[in-house]
This record gives structure tokens, C-alpha cells and sequence, in this order.
């Protein structure tokens, strides 16, 4: 769903004159978005409702965040107010602090983990017939996506993800905030 979310957002930016791109994570497997506002790309993950901002409180950008993502750790009040929870196996109260710091730290720790694979790509949305999709219900291979899910379960632990990346129930960190 966040490749789509995504697409759209970048369509709709493009529609409304600004420049904008979007960014994946490989390992972990999520799609955010890069908007060029007043001259400096500004990282959003629009499904989520998170906009980092940096020490200056600008829009950060996914490099800033890539060389420093404790910048997640780091946002005013009114940037975590706009953090929407998806993870409701946490609670059924998507204001949970509990989730808030969950879905900063998922993005501190695993989409801009230092080992992650990342690119930014141009989608525009003038060029939609160059895009296919093809919707899928089952997997043409049930068991091969299964060993390759597996497999990336084995990569991901290898290179140091957070046990709390496979079990959300194992994530205790506290929501932090600036001011």
C-alpha cells in the first residue's frame, strides 16, 4: 500500500507544480517521498503522517536523515501530533505514545538503518502509460514467496535489524520529543 500511497502523493505534488520523487527502502521494504519546497528536498512518509524536520526546524531531507536518522528522535510536538499509528497490534489507540515512538523508531532503525539499501526514483505522473502494475491476489509461487520472505528474515537479522522489526511486541522504546 505505501508504493501507491506514495505514487499519488508524488502525482499530486507534480500536479500542483512542485517537484517531487519518491524514495524506497529495499530491505526493510517501504516506499516514502522526496518534495522539492523553496529550493531543498524535504523527506515526507505520507502514509504515515511523518515529516521530520532538522536541527534548524526545516524540512529534512533524506540524505540529513540518512546521515543522522536520530533526527527521528528529535521532533517538535506539532511534527509527532501529525504521526498517524499503524501499528495496531501495539494498541487500538493510534495516539498511543506507545505506537508514536514505535513508527519514529521503525523509520530510525530499519528504513534508514545504516546497511539499508535505498534509491530515489523520478515517477512522473505525464508519463503514467510507461507504468505497469499489474494487480495480484495470490502469488503465482506460494512457497517460493515464502522461503524468499524467510530469506529476507535471515538478511535482515544478519545485518542487524531490530528484533522488533519481525515482533512489534518486542519494541519498549520511549516517544521522544524536542521541547
Amino acid at each position: 500500500m505505501c508504493n501507491e500511497v506514495h505514487r499519488l502523493f508524488v502525482c499530486l505534488c507534480q500536479i500542483s507544480g512542485l517537484p517531487a520523487r519518491l524514495h524506497g527502502s529495499h530491505i526493510s521494504g517501504h516506499m516514502m517521498s522526496e518534495v522539492l519546497i523553496s529550493g531543498k528536498w524535504a523527506w515526507i512518509d505520507a502514509m504515515k503522517g511523518i515529516a521530520p524536520v532538522n536541527d534548524r526546524d526545516e524540512p529534512a531531507s533524506a540524505w540529513e536523515l540518512r546521515c543522522d536518522p536520530k533526527l527521528f528522535e528529535r521532533q517538535p510536538k506539532e511534527v509527532l501530533a501529525e504521526i498517524r499509528g499503524f501499528a495496531c497490534e501495539l494498541s487500538n489507540n493510534d495516539r498511543d505514545p506507545a505506537i508514536l515512538a514505535f513508527q519514529l523508531a521503525r523509520n530510525r532503525d530499519c528504513y534508514f538503518h545504516p546497511k539499508e539499501a535505498m534509491a530515489l526514483g523520478n515517477y512522473f505522473v505525464w508519463d503514467h502509460a510507461r507504468y505497469t502494475y499489474p494487480w495480484r491476489i495470490e502469488p503465482a509461487d506460494a512457497e517460493r514467496l515464502r522461503k524468499a520472505r524467510h530469506g529476507e528474515y535471515l538478511n535482515r537479522k544478519a545485518l542487524g535489524w531490530p528484533d522488533y522489526y519481525y515482533n512489534a511486541y518486542l519494541f519498549n522504546g520511549p516517544l521522544k520529543s524536542r521541547g
